[in-house]
């Protein structure tokens, strides 16, 4: 494992080694429970894309979300695009 790289239970390590979770299964990962997970998508906490009923989150935007407690990109990040 790299040097500050985060550790993860398998199970949730399988999930993000996807490109998309459902929501579902990001409740999961994230640790809530599924109503609360479809109020904060609803409310735009996190972006997502919604096909016909089906709402997919970017494991990229997870990462983000567990490593820093944001889904927003850092000043310095956006900076350097």
């Amino acid at each position: 494992m790299e040097p500050g790289a985060v550790a993860y239970a398998p199970e949730i390590e399988t999930l993000l080694s996807r490109a998309t979770l459902t929501a579902p299964e990001l409740a999961k990962v994230l640790g809530v429970g599924r109503r609360q997970m479809y109020e904060a998508l609803n409310r735009g906490d996190i972006p997502h894309i919604q096909l016909g009923r089906r709402i997919l989150v970017s494991t990229r935007v997870v990462r983000r979300l567990l490593e820093t407690g944001s889904v927003t990109e850092s000043p310095e990040a956006m900076a350097s695009v």
